[in-house]
């Protein structure tokens, strides 16, 4: 919220959208749990969505966009948090059950991202990128904006 506010300003959790290129559960289950975003109709997940400079997922990339009236701020997930033939094995997961033997694999790649993730400050977990103009923005996308709380004119 601090990003969104940089004046240390309060912000209501429902004033908050989340757009996404990554539809995992957990990330979407935490964003309703403290923004109530999936019930409120203010989450937006787009796989597809072009997100340069988040890494890869596997479906989509790791892009989340958080936007207020005045504000938006994205983020993604840097390169190398996620062990490498996490996104093949985690695909094929989704096509189906999975040997036992590879399943215990997965199991274990899940554990150690999520230990990575916690063990890492937020300047080496994640990277600033650049804003996408999503649904919950069209409208301000002519207006000034402010972009992880440094001023920026958005564009169109």
């Amino acid at each position: 919220f601090a990003r969104l506010a940089p004046a240390g300003a309060p912000i209501q959790r429902r004033s908050v959208s989340v757009l996404s290129a990554f539809a995992g559960p957990g990330a979407t289950d935490a964003f309703e749990m403290v923004l109530r975003v999936r019930t409120d109709g203010r989450l937006h997940v787009d796989t597809d969505m072009d997100a340069p400079g988040a890494a890869a997922a596997p479906r989509g990339r790791f892009f989340f966009q958080f936007e207020t009236p005045q504000s938006v701020c994205a983020l993604g997930l840097r390169a190398g948090v996620v062990a490498p033939g996490f996104n093949a094995l985690a695909r094929e997961a989704a096509q189906g059950p999975l040997a036992a033997a590879d399943a215990q694999r997965l199991r274990e790649m899940k554990l150690k991202v999520a230990r990575r993730a916690l063990a890492l400050g937020e300047a080496d977990l994640l990277v600033e990128l650049p804003p996408v103009v999503g649904p919950a923005r069209a409208e301000a996308a002519q207006s000034a904006a402010r972009t992880c709380g440094k001023a920026r004119r958005a564009g169109p």
